[in-house]
């Protein structure tokens, strides 16, 4: 069976132009080498692996997580660089005796957060968000929730490429990254995690006890993923017929699943975080700590963490927190403004001298209480941007989704192909310089394409999850979807829009069909390209 490919075309069909031709320019900016900015850009031939550009030049597992998107779609001729990314991120993981930059034990089974590859550094792993907090101040925790979102996305990889090679070299690793999170459960059943130790890190203060003492808190984000990673892990077991540690690690989902309601508003949203007192932070109108936090929102939608009902429920509350999303339909990542933050980085009250800062560190000569920040407040971060646009597609609101995928093209004509801008579209201070380019860019289009479909990744089989805008009757995809060794190829008839009817593989039609999904295992696919073909 032969497909035609070209690095130019991702889809053709009938029905609404537009539509189609934004999902054929999210893949040309991303894989067309005539435009030069794409991810061909991004794949550090020194390194095998994608990095997150010159500017930072290096691998940042946090900018990393919306890469998931492109697992099942990248082309081959850089897939390789994909698998390297998460090796070398796992392959710097700590054993127990891995000691940090300022010589301090990390504990066994923690990421590190980024790893510097600059060339006057060259391959340095920091275990900890500290590139902007005094180096005399110790508190800033461990790369807790960043760990647990590399296990997931990692995991999703193995799972998708059925490669037992990786799965025999990495698995261990991957137990011991959640064996590390186990650890951090509270009697409470929620993760205890210190300042800094979260995706939203530097805006991530934790338990402010004054006087520049800080305790732990219970941040939902953390749970989220770290449901997630355990999950992903537990299948991982399957794969590896290793019944016994799939019910562990599937325990571990399923008790951090019934503590998680701790950290719901009534109003049916996560909080941020619910500090070491029991004070919930990120409420809608509290008098303190009164903002939105979106991440551990759109987190729990994105990775099935919650259920259908759950997840309307929390949409809707997003929907109608007033400024959360921009005029262009993107989500910013708190609204209006955390009060909670960590000092320095522009963050904190109460400027205090630090006299044991030296006047060559620049940006830290001042301490300051917990307090206010600028880093995360109101702006668009592109990865997390990605993950809203899978809960959107997941929940089936293509309203929303076109116009954020359309202003993505428009940054890119303008040249502000960077992780962030400013919540209105205001550049940041580096992108008026459009030499600059980052991966997290590319990864809201990985979203906007791999959304289309979702696909499931299990130990033996992968679900296809149809979200065709009704606006388009017809699809083709002449990209393919990877599975395994194996490509599939999907054609849609969307004329009824509505639920699964019928799913045909090379010609047989499939029972594994319900009104939700096409359930494909893997020992089905009897072609190395293989073709799919599903009425709604």
């Amino acid at each position: 069976m032969h497909f035609t490919d070209t690095a130019r075309l991702f889809c053709r069909g009938y029905g609404d132009d537009n539509i189609i031709g934004v999902l054929n320019k999210l893949w040309q900016i991303s894989f067309d080498k005539r435009l030069g900015k794409g991810l061909y850009s991004l794949a550090n031939n020194t390194l095998g692996a994608f990095w997150e550009g010159d500017l930072f030049g290096g691998i940042w597992s946090q900018n990393y997580i919306g890469m998931y998107c492109w697992t099942p779609l990248m082309p081959d001729a850089l897939f390789t660089y994909h698998v390297n990314s998460y090796r070398r991120l796992f392959d710097a993981q700590s054993d127990g005796a891995t000691k940090d930059y300022r010589g301090e034990a990390v504990p066994a089974g923690a990421l590190p957060e980024y790893i510097n590859y600059r060339k006057e550094i060259g391959g340095v792993a920091r275990y900890k968000v500290d590139e902007y907090i005094a180096e005399t101040v110790p508190y800033e925790d461990f790369w807790v929730e960043g760990t647990a979102a590399m296990v997931y996305c990692f995991g999703e990889l193995i799972l998708t490429t059925r490669d037992r090679q990786l799965l025999n070299q990495y698995l261990s690793r991957l137990e011991s990254a959640c064996e590390w999170l186990h650890s951090r459960v509270d009697e409470n059943g929620l993760l205890a995690v210190g300042p800094a130790g979260t995706l939203i890190e530097r805006e991530y203060g934790a338990t402010y006890l004054g006087n520049l003492k800080y305790e732990r808190g219970y941040p939902a984000g953390a749970m989220v993923w770290y449901i997630a990673a355990n999950r992903q892990v537990a299948e991982l077991e399957k794969m590896g017929g290793r019944p016994e540690m799939f019910e562990r690690f599937s325990s571990y989902a399923k008790s951090a699943l019934e503590s998680l309601p701790q950290l719901f508003t009534r109003d049916g949203y996560l909080v941020n975080y619910m500090d070491w007192h029991g004070n919930p932070h990120g409420v809608v109108g509290a008098k303190q700590h009164g903002y939105f936090e979106s991440n551990p929102n759109h987190d729990a939608l994105a990775l099935e963490v919650v259920n259908r009902q759950d997840a309307e429920k929390i949409y809707m509350v997003m929907k109608s927190a007033d400024g959360l999303f921009n005029q262009y339909g993107q989500v910013r990542c708190v609204h209006p403004v955390h009060d909670d933050c960590m000092p320095n980085h522009a963050h904190g009250i109460n400027p205090q001298p630090n006299p044991d800062v030296g006047p060559r560190n620049d940006g830290a000569s001042l301490m300051h209480e917990h307090g206010p920040g600028e880093h995360w407040n109101g702006g668009i971060w592109f990865c997390s941007q990605t993950r809203m646009l899978m809960a959107q597609y997941m929940l089936g609101k293509h309203r929303d989704i076109l116009k954020p995928l359309e202003r993505h093209l428009e940054l890119y004509r303008e040249g502000m192909l960077h992780d962030q801008i400013k919540g209105d579209g205001e550049t940041t201070p580096y992108s008026k310089n459009s030499k600059h380019v980052m991966l997290d860019f590319f990864e809201v289009p990985g979203a906007g394409l791999r959304g289309l479909f979702e696909y499931r990744y299990l130990w033996d089989r992968l679900l296809i999850y149809p979200h065709m805008d009704p606006t388009i009757e017809q699809y083709e995809q002449i990209q393919p979807v990877r599975y395994g060794t194996k490509k599939i190829h999907l054609k849609v008839d969307n004329k009824d829009r509505g639920y699964v009817k019928k799913a045909v593989l090379n010609g047989e039609t499939l029972k594994e069909v319900n009104d939700l999904n096409v359930q494909i295992k893997y020992d089905r696919l009897e072609h190395v390209e293989n073709l799919l073909e599903i009425e709604i």
